[in-house]
């Protein structure tokens, strides 16, 4: 063999070494991004049905009285992952989710109904639509400038 040859073998030999390191990466990157995601539509389903489970409450002045990080079972709630939810509030119907284990990651919720579920601009008595949207930023900071995506569940709860 030549020296030629040898650094030719040695040049292909790093170039699937590289592949694969890379291959790995990206698969681990992936499988973050996807359990961050899940783990959002996790959150919002946790909120709303403890919402629904509180009729979907709202005040004569149409403020929601359901407040999640009152502590009413979901605070340091285990979810999936073994990650544990704190819930902040944020001000009106704003909330902070701290998952603490697992991803950790910072998720931002946003609570909402509609007291005119098919849309005729005329309140249907008895019965709501729930809506719950849950943001996170980048793979999961806290950092706002990076891109959001948001996981948004809805529900409907009878009233009377």
């Amino acid at each position: 063999m030549t020296l030629i040859e040898i650094m030719v073998g040695i040049l292909v030999i790093v170039i699937g070494v590289l592949g694969a390191m890379m291959y790995r990466y990206h698969s681990a990157l992936d499988a973050r991004k996807g359990d961050v995601h899940a783990n959002a539509g996790r959150v919002a389903l946790l909120i709303l049905e403890g919402w629904k489970g509180a009729a979907g409450t709202v005040d004569a002045s149409g403020n929601i009285i359901y407040i999640p990080s009152d502590g009413i079972g979901i605070n340091n709630t285990l979810i999936a992952d073994g990650s544990y939810v704190t819930i902040t509030s944020n001000g009106s119907d704003n909330y902070t989710i701290d998952l603490t284990g697992g991803t950790n990651t910072i998720y931002y919720a946003q609570l909402t109904y509609n007291e005119d579920v098919d849309g005729d601009d005329v309140d249907d008595e008895g019965i709501r639509k729930l809506e719950v949207d849950v943001t996170y930023y980048g793979k999961g900071s806290s950092n706002k400038s990076l891109p959001g995506k948001t996981v948004k569940v809805a529900g409907y709860v009878r009233t009377h």
